[in-house]
């Protein structure tokens, strides 16, 4: 769908990150944190995924998430096992405070 249908992926991103800021919004004002985790990003690593589309899904949807906790003095742990190499900026632009890029073994 990253292919054929990337307007209708882009909107339900745009859809689930109103829902998830809410939800955020609701959590920090009752004081629930500082720290929280992100998961998932590694399904849109190289090789199943390439650079333009972590920029296009995971910072773009993430980056607003990380900086409403940072706003509120909190800090986010990311975990994404993969090959991260060619993506590691993006980490770094998204503003994830810890990465966490090991998967145990089976």
């Amino acid at each position: 769908m990253s292919l054929t249908d990337r307007n209708i992926l882009h909107s339900l991103c745009a859809r689930e990150l109103a829902r998830i800021l809410e939800r955020l919004k609701f959590l920090l004002s009752n004081k629930i944190g500082p720290f929280f985790t992100l998961l998932g990003e590694e399904y849109l690593v190289p090789p199943l995924h390439g650079i333009k589309d972590f920029y296009d899904f995971n910072v773009k949807y993430d980056k607003p998430l990380i900086d409403l906790i940072h706003e509120a003095g909190g800090r986010v742990h990311v975990h994404c096992h993969g090959s991260i190499r060619r993506v590691f900026q993006g980490f770094l632009d998204l503003g994830a405070d810890v990465l966490h890029p090991i998967e145990p073994p089976p």
